[in-house]
C-alpha cells in the first residue's frame, strides 16, 4: 500500500493516499479558490466538493476532492458552460 506524507509542513504522519484529508485550505489551493468561496458553498449548497466534519473541524477526503474535480464540466468558452447550466 502506498503511503504519503500529508500536504501539511511539518506533518510526518502518514495515510493511505486516497483516504488522507485535507484542511479547507489545502482543498482551496488544489482547487483555486478562497477559502471563504468554499465556506460560503457549505452553507449556500453551491457547487464543491464534499466534506466532513471531524468534531468542529471541516475536512476533504482527497480522493472525494479529485472525484468532484473530475466530475465537473469542461468548456469551451464562458458562454457555452452558460448555455450548459441553463
Amino acid at each position: 500500500m502506498a503511503q504519503e506524507r500529508y500536504l501539511g509542513t511539518g506533518d510526518c504522519q502518514s495515510l493511505q493516499t486516497a483516504d488522507r484529508l485535507l484542511t479547507v485550505q489545502q482543498v482551496a489551493n488544489i482547487i483555486g479558490q478562497k477559502v471563504n468561496t468554499l465556506n460560503r458553498a457549505r452553507l449556500t449548497g453551491a457547487p464543491a466538493p464534499p466534506f466532513i466534519k471531524v468534531g468542529a473541524s471541516v475536512r476533504y477526503k482527497l480522493s472525494s476532492v479529485m472525484n468532484w474535480i473530475a466530475a465537473q464540466t469542461e468548456h469551451q468558452s464562458t458562454s457555452e458552460a452558460a448555455v450548459r447550466k441553463g
